[in-house]
């Protein structure tokens, strides 16, 4: 697992170096490299739930890179968490940080060396991700889509736009289909590899 990881880290990582051409016969440089993934909570939910979706192998992928690092220098973990937009807007606004800090104190278990490393961000309701999706649909119809990012983008109270949303006919899909995917968290981490070049 941890050389298929690292493999696609390098190839971005490769990308940096192909311009580069001042090297002496064998010169390490730390390169700019990334990692990036999702976890997905239960509805109302802030507990790191590893029976949930893909959440045993993200969590397995996640611990891995930053445990077995292969000479990786980490400088940052951000952790940035979201809810559906279901339920008052201040609840889901805390229930974001609560899953955001849930997945930091799973890392601090586990990794404890990298704690001082971790950042949690809690981002509130996930009305732009829930908008993509929607335009992405390839079941929904053109009309659905407009009508319903016209809700989305109208510059009303919050809670008249939710209203307005439960109150359309494909809400039940978008709750049956999207709403799942709504309820994540998004961990970035951000690192420097080795790579020895030789001429």
């Amino acid at each position: 697992m941890m050389k298929n990881i690292w493999s696609k880290i390098l190839f971005f990582c490769t990308l940096i170096l192909v311009s580069n051409s001042a090297f002496s016969q064998q010169d390490t440089l730390f390169v700019p490299c990334e990692f990036k993934t999702q976890m997905f909570f239960r509805f109302d939910k802030s507990r790191v739930d590893h029976d949930y979706l893909d959440n045993q192998r993200i969590l397995n992928e996640l611990v891995t890179v930053v445990s077995q690092r292969g000479g990786v220098v980490i400088d940052s973990i951000l952790i940035v968490s979201q809810s559906s937009p279901e339920g008052p807007f201040t609840y889901n606004t805390n229930l974001s940080h609560r899953r955001a800090s849930s997945i930091k104190n799973y890392m601090e278990q586990r990794c404890p060396e990298i704690a001082h490393l971790l950042r949690v961000e809690g981002d509130g309701e996930s009305w732009r991700r829930l908008r993509e999706f929607i335009l992405q649909d390839q079941t929904l119809s053109s009309e659905d889509k407009g009508s319903l990012v016209q809700i989305i983008d109208s510059d009303v109270r919050i809670q008249i736009k939710k209203r307005r949303l439960e109150s359309h006919p494909k809400y039940k899909y978008l709750l049956n289909t999207h709403y799942k995917r709504l309820r994540y968290s998004a961990i970035h981490v951000i690192g420097r590899m080795p790579v020895v070049l030789t001429t």
